[in-house]
């Protein structure tokens, strides 16, 4: 009797561990659905981007990541940007401000058209089974020099 409950207490552990505390394996509530992240540079409405500005930087990803698009002029096809990290230094600027305590992440883009429109759009990869949602969609739009 006192392996089973031994047993039965390492599994409960382990299963608190796996979903971060909220219950046992399998029984995860990982809250509501995250708003998309905010895009700090280039700030959203902005004109006169530099062709080569090199970097997304946006705050609020949430725990499951995704990945940034930039839609050029005329809904060509989406480029994708490079994996999310941490800020270049130094950091692009003007950028917007993030939000308090927010965690700031950047993404490398190619060198872009010049005179063009770009929007900008997060795709939020498939929540686990213990980490929230994120909603996907536009974030902003810049047009470059």
């Amino acid at each position: 009797m006192r392996r089973v409950f031994v047993f039965s207490a390492i599994a409960l552990a382990a299963g608190l561990a796996a979903c971060g505390g909220n219950g046992p394996a399998g029984s995860c509530n990982p809250g509501p659905t995250l708003a998309a992240p905010t895009l700090l540079f280039p700030i959203p409405g902005t004109s006169g981007v530099p062709t080569n500005a090199n970097y997304l930087v946006v705050d609020n990803v949430g725990p499951a990541s995704g990945t940034l698009y930039l839609t050029p002029p005329g809904g060509g096809v989406p480029i994708a940007a490079q994996a999310l990290a941490p800020v270049p230094s130094p950091a692009p600027s003007p950028a917007a401000s993030a939000a308090p305590g927010a965690t700031i992440l950047a993404a490398s883009i190619p060198n872009l058209s010049p005179n063009s429109t770009y929007t900008v759009t997060f795709t939020a990869n498939q929540p686990t089974q213990c980490v929230e949602a994120q909603s996907s969609g536009t974030i902003g739009s810049f047009t470059t020099q």
